[in-house]
């Protein structure tokens, strides 16, 4: 639909409001309540989603997201992991928390907001006290469950074991992240706090359609 440019006194016939006018706007409504008839490149903004939607011809896709969620878990002192058992770190705080990702109720998990599913961006790290023995691990768990991780063996002259993973995930409203570690140097070590690791954060960065 082509641009007007209204002339002065020009009469202003319902035709023109319901094209010119009333489809190139950004219309305000619900998801249960978008145009019903819309025309390729119309755009509304959901007030119960907070998403702006445009429509592409045949369907009605994701355009943004207003304050996407997004959050950053740390904690505050070490925890003990000890040898061959896989631990779930425990956070304190979060540097951020856009839309409540993050709650001191469910300390060790970052939790997908009802209507925000989509592809998140995730990472984590944890960084373990020297030990010459061993490998590390740094797991990302869906649901409870491993779906990624970094693995490594301990270098002979024993540094600090530090382990992180960075990676583009698809979920559901609801479903939740945690950060967990591993380690079989056979004795009990800290995962260290240093610089406010260990860490998990989450962004949702779009739809998966």
């Amino acid at each position: 639909m082509p641009y007007k440019v209204f002339t002065t006194e020009e009469v202003l016939a319902s035709a023109d409001v319901n094209t010119y006018l009333m489809r190139q706007v950004i219309v305000t409504c619900t998801s249960g309540t978008r145009p019903a008839s819309p025309s390729e490149g119309m755009t509304c903004y959901e007030t119960d989603t907070d998403r702006y939607m445009g429509y592409d011809g045949s369907a009605w896709r994701e355009v943004a997201v207003l304050h996407p969620p997004s959050a950053c878990a740390q904690r505050t002192s070490d925890q003990s992991i000890s040898s061959a058992v896989q631990t779930t770190v425990t956070f304190a705080q979060a540097a951020w928390n856009i839309r409540n990702m993050w709650n001191a109720g469910n300390p060790t998990r970052l939790t997908v907001p009802s209507g925000m599913g989509g592809v998140y961006e995730v990472g984590g790290v944890i960084e373990y006290e020297a030990n010459i023995n061993g490998a590390r691990q740094a797991i990302l768990l869906l649901n409870g469950a491993p779906v990624g991780r970094s693995s490594s063996m301990n270098s002979g002259s024993g540094p600090p074991g530090r382990m992180s993973f960075h990676r583009l995930i698809s979920v559901s409203a609801g479903d939740y992240f945690e950060l967990a570690g591993y380690q079989n140097s056979g004795v009990t070590l800290q995962m260290t706090n240093v610089n406010r690791q260990p860490e998990l954060w989450a962004r949702r960065v779009g739809p998966t359609s």
